[in-house]
């Protein structure tokens, strides 16, 4: 059953996000904002989980998947090496749209590198993912087909100009 929680976009209830977790916990799938699309998300560490999303998004296992975290999160833990370029980039850049691939660490399922040994992760500039990445420890992949998840899902946004959560047919901004 999918229930739509609505946040405040400018001061994520800790609450509501822990009803995040839990869905996390069961193996479940969430939907969240990012700061250019909506994600799909699930603990990036359970196998279980990742497969329900390639299943929901049909996509080949052979396609890697999108991680995101938060910028609190421990990169080292996930990928081999982190390049002083990428460094650079992620101290200009981070948090915001920029995806950086790396090579995937041992870590990491392979199933998340479509057996290609990387990974492109990404720290979003959205306060409500980057409260529920805290919130819950956990790692996200992010889905860039919106028209495609709100035909499988329905998403409620915050819309800047309505100042609610609605469904808008139109994409003003990128994806917020």
């Amino acid at each position: 059953m999918t229930e739509i929680i609505k946040i405040n976009p400018l001061n994520p209830e800790t609450h509501l996000l822990k009803k995040g977790k839990e869905v996390l916990e069961k193996d479940g799938i969430i939907g969240y904002p990012t700061d250019t699309v909506y994600g799909l998300g699930v603990n990036a560490f359970n196998s279980k989980a990742v497969r329900k999303v390639f299943a929901l998004k049909e996509r080949d296992f052979s396609k890697p998947i999108l991680l995101v975290i938060s910028k609190e999160f421990n990169l080292k833990e996930i990928v081999a090496e982190i390049p002083s370029q990428a460094l650079k980039l992620i101290k200009t850049f981070w948090p915001g749209p920029l995806t950086i691939i790396f090579k995937a660490g041992r870590k990491l399922p392979s199933i998340l590198t479509g057996e290609k040994g990387t990974v492109g992760i990404r720290v979003p500039d959205n306060l409500i993912t980057l409260k529920c990445l805290v919130c819950t420890r956990k790692n996200y992949y992010t889905y860039k087909n919106k028209k495609k998840v709100e035909r499988k899902l329905e998403f409620k946004r915050y819309c800047r100009w309505c100042r609610k959560h609605t469904l808008h047919k139109e994409s003003r901004t990128r994806g917020k």
